[in-house]
């Protein structure tokens, strides 16, 4: 295999993921599969986020169970259920046993609601702070906190788990250390029920105010946050199709500057897969 060749292929696909998807998602579907096999599970993944779902759903299903979910592992969870939301059943199951634990739990959660609603989008690893502690007490509890999403801003509960106010990350960290969240937070901050569609909240007001809103149940209970980011990509997703493989576009441009690097790598890759071990 040309390494120099190679390597220029793979630096497209790191530096150009959405050039590279729009190259990929017009190959044939098995070939694709084939060139992905040999390319280093993250870099694949920042290609496959910037796929249409439907087509990653169908590459997923010329892949092995494990392969597939190494691919997924390395996207956010909302992208994980927008390609499971279009994959067979079957391979769905299969896909969703090989990924960790923690994964598996909120793909199922997301997949329970429809994907025109806020739930189906959200992120699920916020941080909540307990609303009888302190100031001190809270940013301790902020170091032992793992695989939580990077937020602005830190929602605080009660014992019941039902949203009770919000203290941005820095206003915390400035404050003195006695005093109580209670005392420091915003006791209002914006809610919006998983079962809200996103029509609805796509043209809202708060959006001028704000760039996240807490995720809450039938109780008020915080089970996520629902980012600007969160609310395009669902909008996207839902009003997406995939064409038919287009011939003189934009995409055949990108070829003629970028694709011989990443066919290059393509057709190695085959080509490797045809020689026999001895």
């Amino acid at each position: 295999m040309n390494h120099q060749k190679s390597a220029l292929a793979l630096a497209f696909l790191q530096s150009q993921p959405s050039s590279a998807a729009g190259v990929l998602e017009q190959q044939p579907i098995e070939h694709v599969a084939s060139f992905l096999k040999d390319v280093p599970f993250k870099q694949a993944a920042i290609v496959l986020q910037k796929m249409l779902p439907q087509y990653t759903a169908r590459l997923c299903s010329h892949l092995d169970p494990a392969i597939a979910a190494a691919f997924l592992s390395e996207m956010e969870i909302s992208q994980i259920a927008a390609v499971f939301r279009h994959s067979q059943n079957e391979v769905r199951i299969q896909v969703l046993e090989q990924l960790p634990e923690r994964i598996k739990l909120v793909c199922n959660i997301l997949l329970s609601y429809p994907e025109t609603a806020v739930g189906a989008w959200m992120v699920t690893n916020v941080i909540t702070i307990p609303s009888d502690c302190h100031v001190e007490e809270a940013i301790a509890r902020l170091s032992f906190l793992e695989n939580m999403i990077s937020l602005d801003t830190i929602y605080i509960v009660n014992r019941q788990q039902k949203i009770e106010g919000a203290v941005n990350t820095t206003h915390l960290l400035k404050s003195a250390a006695h005093k109580s969240i209670k005392s420091i937070m915003e006791t209002e901050p914006v809610a919006i029920s998983a079962r809200t569609s996103l029509s609805s909240v796509a043209n809202d007001s708060i959006w001028q105010q704000i760039e996240c809103a807490a995720v809450v149940n039938k109780d008020r209970q915080i089970i996520g946050a629902f980012r600007h980011l969160d609310l395009r990509r669902g909008l996207q997703e839902i009003s997406n199709t995939i064409s038919e493989p287009r011939g003189n576009d934009p995409i055949t441009g990108i070829l003629d500057v970028y694709g011989s690097c990443l066919l290059a790598l393509f057709n190695t890759v085959s080509e490797s897969l045809n020689v026999k071990k001895p």
